[in-house]
């Protein structure tokens, strides 16, 4: 017997001969319900979110290898305004010293690599006053270094806690 039914959700229900109580196909012009319209254009625009999501993370990936930019190793923070018995005035930024194995210390330089003579020593945790950044030689794949307030004096950014110095401190 054929006929159209109400469904559990309340929705009508085509009986056709092969039975299974599906409503009929959509031919031709047919339009979608307002329900199955709206669950359609949902599904639709949620995938294209997650497109563009993905698509939005590549292209960021590819610019950042593509311009040869460096990133900051990722156990760091950024420049923090000096104490005022250290800083040489008000608005100076300083950093930590950080990554130094117990009983080493890091080696200040006086020019921006390992190849410069040595100036001076800091251990872990030394607070610094940082003035402005440059490129130098790799350390550990980094190679922005810091030149710290007062003269030639450069310690690898690798080993400072200011995160993406180039945004807080201007190029040397």
């Amino acid at each position: 017997m054929l006929g159209v039914r109400t469904g559990r959700c309340g929705e009508q229900v085509h009986d056709s001969p092969g039975g299974g109580g599906r409503p009929p196909r959509m031919m031709g012009h047919e339009s979608p319900t307002a329900t199955e319209g709206e669950s359609m254009l949902s599904s639709v625009k949620h995938a294209l979110t997650r497109r563009r999501r993905a698509a939005t993370v590549v292209a960021t990936a590819l610019l950042a290898a593509g311009a040869g930019l460096t990133f900051a190793p990722s156990a760091s923070a950024d420049p923090f305004r000096c104490p005022s018995d250290i800083g040489s005035d008000s608005q100076s930024l300083c950093a930590h010293v950080i990554k130094i194995n117990p009983g080493s210390t890091l080696t200040v330089r006086s020019g921006p690599g390992s190849g410069y003579s040595n100036v001076g020593s800091l251990p872990n945790g030394t607070i610094v006053e940082v003035e402005c950044w440059t490129y130098g030689t790799p350390v550990s794949g980094y190679t922005i270094w810091t030149r710290l307030y007062g003269g030639s004096r450069y310690v690898s950014d690798y080993y400072l806690d200011t995160g993406r110095v180039q945004s807080f401190l201007p190029q040397c």
